[in-house]
């Protein structure tokens, strides 16, 4: 069984609101949920909330499984700012430490927009900038993620930096057990069927703001195989990035042959849910939804 993961806006600063929270997951069977990006900020800027969760994740009987690195123009790591180079791979390396303590063992990571020029930033940039950043950031933290035992899993979105030769150049050259894979099967859907009618599409914007022809993908899933660490399972109509609830038989995501190549993965550690939850879904009808995308799910 594949233990899924649960994304929910859980964190309040009123500790009786935040620990009835976690009851009310807890008790509607949830049993473990995603160490957010927010939360991961929300620890480096309180240190103390690390021992709060930790006690009242214990109490309520949830647990971590995995995470979401901080993320954003200025947290990527893949951004070339010399400015912000060293705070990025401090706030990421924190990031790091805090899923050893939670005991979390991996992380997806965004690898980074990319943009020619930026307002207020010096200089502009080339794909290799982009490329030679994200591989200085790579040598500092995957020695570091080692080890504290976490494995960094690069996520594929829609943008040059993030398309799947330039993902799997970064996992081919360094061929570590903690550099891995995080499918995102909404973003894969979208540059998979978008150049059916790009002018609908989300995914041109970044390349043509770069001049740069669209790379559309094929069977991501498929080419990362051996590397998938974690996965994103949210869905969308194959133009924009919607994130809605999964609805097998019924959206036009191709969910049996996602988890017919996962069933093989070989260092597969969990499924995340990156639903947004409005108070109109329930977490059963959350764990519903997953187990009918396939009995492998343990949701």
């Amino acid at each position: 069984m594949i233990p899924v993961t649960y994304c929910y806006n859980w964190q309040n600063d009123d500790e009786v609101v935040r620990r009835a929270n976690l009851d009310y997951l807890a008790k509607q069977g949830i049993k473990r949920l995603v160490l957010t990006c927010v939360t991961i900020e929300n620890i480096i800027n309180k240190p103390e909330l690390l021992f709060s969760y930790k006690k009242e994740f214990q109490q309520a009987g949830l647990k971590f499984v995995d995470a979401h690195a901080p993320w954003g123009l200025f947290k990527d790591p893949g951004m070339p700012f010399r400015e912000t180079r060293e705070s990025i791979i401090l706030r990421q390396k924190s990031a790091i430490l805090i899923c050893e303590q939670l005991g979390v063992t991996s992380m997806a990571y965004h690898t980074g927009n990319v943009y020619p020029s930026w307002e207020g930033i010096e200089g502009t940039f080339t794909m290799q900038d982009y490329k030679d950043a994200l591989r200085r950031a790579i040598d500092e933290l995957l020695p570091f993620a080692e080890k504290h035992g976490v494995v960094m899993a690069l996520e594929n979105q829609w943008t040059p930096l993030n398309q799947s030769p330039c993902i799997l150049e970064m996992l081919e050259a360094y061929n570590s057990p903690f550099l891995g894979f995080c499918y995102d099967a909404g973003h894969a859907h979208l540059t998979e069927c978008g150049e059916a009618d790009p002018e609908k599409s989300v995914v041109p914007y970044f390349w043509n703001l770069n001049n740069m022809p669209v790379y559309w993908e094929k069977d991501i899933i498929g080419i990362f195989k051996k590397w998938v660490v974690n996965c994103h399972f949210h869905s969308n109509g194959g133009w924009q990035d919607q994130h809605l609830m999964p609805d097998p038989g019924n959206d036009t995501m191709p969910w049996d042959h996602i988890m017919e190549v996962l069933a093989e993965a070989p260092c597969l550690q969990c499924i995340q849910s990156e639903v947004p939850v409005p108070d109109t879904i329930t977490p059963t009808d959350l764990r519903n939804a997953f187990r009918r995308i396939s009995p492998l799910l343990d949701a």
